[in-house]
């Protein structure tokens, strides 16, 4: 039976586009990971592990079986394992990638930091450095946090797609130039490197009162249940060269283009605002 669906499948590879093959493995390895319960990596490095995103996810993670190590400014519980130090620190940034096979890049200056002295150091210099000390390591995958705020929606447009680069602002412009920086690294030094545009996942109700008075605030709308899944899935996805995707709980209607992160990594959003929060 074995030798006739190989046969099978020889004789219709070739009828098949690229996308429809990619879909089929993609398929393949997220159905095999999904009645396993082997973790696709043996150790995955997160630094801003003590920032907001950090201390929503990891705890998740770890109960997935995922092994865990923090790299942060400040230490906060979470990850099993933890190192303290900087982006701007390569030396002790090289060390706390070592061993590690995938990264989770969450550290960086906020929206609302200045772009000369806090986020070109952090955003893109320390963005570099992780890149850097990846490649050097022989770390195989790559997770950026993006922001939505590399693509703003222009009046004459129904749908943002992840090809789309119209930052209105300083941070998202740096946010930007990271999807760019990693794609590089892809290309010329093989890494494979996953850029999510996440959307705004509060992180108090004071920042929720404030989502709830913006005139955009709700489309932008990412609940905590759907994040933590948004960067499982993210771990579980077959590995691609480079991808950029977008992380939106559901909207209604659809603005931001959510068919690549469903299609790439098998994620489907569950909460509509204002729910899955944690407070």
């Amino acid at each position: 039976m074995e030798d006739i669906i190989r046969h099978i499948k020889n004789f219709i590879k070739p009828l098949l586009s690229r996308e429809m093959l990619e879909s089929y493995y993609r398929f393949r390895h997220q159905r095999h990971f999904a009645q396993s319960s082997v973790v696709p990596f043996a150790k995955i490095l997160v630094t801003g592990s003590s920032g907001f995103i950090g201390r929503t996810i990891t705890p998740y993670l770890s109960q997935c079986g995922f092994s865990l190590r923090g790299y942060d400014r400040e230490p906060a519980a979470g990850p099993e394992e933890f190192i303290q130090g900087d982006l701007l620190d390569f030396t002790t940034l090289s060390h706390a990638a070592q061993g590690a096979d995938c990264i989770i890049h969450l550290a960086a200056s906020p929206h609302f930091a200045d772009f000369e002295s806090q986020l070109v150091p952090s955003n893109v210099l320390g963005l570099h450095n992780i890149l850097e000390a990846a490649r050097l390591a022989g770390v195989k995958r790559i997770i950026l946090a993006s922001s939505c705020q590399a693509a703003f929606l222009h009046e004459k447009q129904k749908r943002v797609r992840v090809n789309d680069r119209s930052p209105l602002g300083h941070y998202g412009l740096t946010k930007l130039w990271g999807e760019e920086m990693g794609q590089l690294y892809s290309r010329r030094y093989g890494l494979s490197v996953l850029a999510v545009r996440l959307g705004w996942a509060v992180n108090s109700p004071a920042e929720f009162e404030n989502m709830a008075t913006s005139a955009e605030g709700r489309p932008l709308f990412l609940s905590h249940d759907d994040l933590r899944e948004l960067f499982r899935c993210s771990l579980y996805a077959r590995p691609t060269p480079f991808d950029v995707v977008y992380a939106f709980s559901k909207q209604e209607p659809e603005i931001y283009d959510m068919k690549p992160a469903k299609r790439l990594l098998g994620f489907r959003p569950r909460d509509t605002y204002p729910h899955g929060l944690d407070f």
